[in-house]
Parts: structure tokens; sequence; C-alpha cells
């Protein structure tokens, strides 16, 4: 059993930029699992990051749920690169309720594959189709994706990541914790790749709500500014410290949208 992952904004960072954050993410996800005592095996790929497990699929689920840098990932099954092989594995997917209508989505990266991404969907569509399914390609209350890279990739379901760039990609930050806008504004931040470093008392339940999203990361607690070398400061409110850049990431934002935004955490 397998996780494909998928990122966006990694996507327009350089060459060497792109591996370094691809590694982050990696490394991210692994130290989470490890923390979590799950046991699955996470490698990247041409584009993407695979996880293959053989249990705790929820558990690994509500981790990617959680992890920046993620766009989408869908538990999908892995076949070899043969037409026989890719129909069976999409019909074997394809036990949707009676009358549920579906769209086959195919992706060819692999252009040494006899077939390409129209044809691929033709086929298995004829498939699903005389398995008493209707094809509604606009709107569709199933679909079934195939992608043919590296190796041959089929799933149903695609679930959304937080996007942003992964964790400690953009080095680090100070910010408080005492109410819910010191958390969002933290974890926006954390949502541009800032590690956060939370200065003075902290609430415990916010604390463990940041840790949440902090995958892979151990929040650190510090007593005052000069434990830490992070010369930027994250303020929700309008605050000017000498020597410091204060970053209000709030700032722009109406009191509707804030609300709205503390809803999702």
């Amino acid at each position: 059993m397998i996780f494909i992952i998928k990122y966006g904004e990694i996507f327009l960072k350089s060459d060497f930029v792109k591996r370094r954050f691809e590694k982050i993410l990696v490394d991210n996800i692994r130290c989470e699992l490890k923390k979590r005592g799950i046991d699955a095996k996470v490698g990247r790929a041409l584009s993407h990051i695979v996880i293959e497990y053989e249990d705790h699929q929820e558990k690994i689920k509500d981790i990617l749920e959680k992890t920046f840098g993620i766009v989408s990932f869908s538990p999908a099954v892995i076949c070899k690169k043969d037409m026989k092989e890719i129909k069976e594995c999409a019909k074997n997917l394809a036990k949707f309720p009676k009358g549920s209508t579906f769209a086959v989505i195919a992706k060819r990266s692999d252009k040494l594959f006899n077939y390409n991404s129209q044809a691929i969907k033709e086929i298995v569509g004829k498939e699903i189709y005389d398995m008493g399914y209707k094809v509604d390609l606009n709107n569709p209350d199933r679909k079934i994706v195939i992608e043919v890279r590296d190796r041959c990739f089929v799933y149903t379901y695609i679930f959304a990541g937080p996007g942003g760039l992964p964790l400690g990609a953009s080095g680090s930050a100070i910010g408080k914790l005492n109410n819910e806008k010191d958390l969002l504004s933290n974890v926006l931040m954390m949502k541009r790749g800032m590690s956060i470093v939370v200065l003075g008392k902290a609430n415990k339940e916010l604390l463990k709500k940041m840790q949440s999203w902090s995958i892979g990361r151990e929040i650190r607690n510090i007593k005052k500014l000069s434990d830490t070398r992070t010369k930027i400061i994250i303020s929700p409110k309008d605050e000017i410290k000498k020597n410091y850049l204060v970053l209000n990431p709030l700032s722009g934002f109406s009191e509707k949208e804030i609300e709205t935004m503390l809803k999702k955490l």
C-alpha cells in the first residue's frame, strides 16, 4: 500500500533549491512517522514523493493533512506498466455505489509506454463503463486516476494538503503564544517554511494545537530573546524591536477573514 504525494510551490524553485526543499519535506515526514511509531518507507521520485506502508493508513493521512509543502496526496495501487494490469487495477478500485458517474484521468510521463494518455483513458473508460457506470467528464461522482511514471499508479481519492513550503525551509522566527491570534500568526509563517521558537510562557492548549502543525519538528520554548540567534519576530500587532525584523502575518486581513482562518485551525 502506498501514498503518492504531490507538491506545488516547490516546482517554482531552481533545481538546487527544489532538491533541498524536497529533502526537507521527506525528512519532516520521516521524523513524524518515527515519532508516532509508524513503520513506513518514504522516498523521492520524479516530481512526487511516495510512502510505502503496511498499516496505520488513517494515522499517516492525519500527518499528511498537516504537513506544509504538500498540495495533495492519494492512497494508490502500484501496478505493472502493462495495459492488462492497468485495466484490472482500475476495475478493482471501481467499486462505486450503483448509479455513480465516473471519469478516467490519465497522465503518461513515461513516453516509452506504448499508449498515450488519451488511449489509456479510452481503454480503461470502456472497461469501467461495461461494469454499469455512466461517464461524466465534467462533474463525475468518482474519478479514476492513472499515472504512468517510473512506476504506474492507480487511485480514486485525492486529499488536500495545506500547501506552502516545507517547515524549516525558510529558517526560523520568534513568536508569542498567548492567544488565538498569536497561534494563527505563527501557523501562517510556518506555512511559509519558518520554524517557530515560542517566546515566554505559552498557553498549553494553544501550544498543543501549534505542535500538531509542526510536523517532524519539536517547538522550542525560550524565556528571553537572547536565548536564540534568530532576529525575526512574529507579531500580530504593530511592534518595533531594535535590531529585529518584525513580521505581522495578519496585516491586511479583516477580522472576519481572521475568524474564518481560526476556525480552520
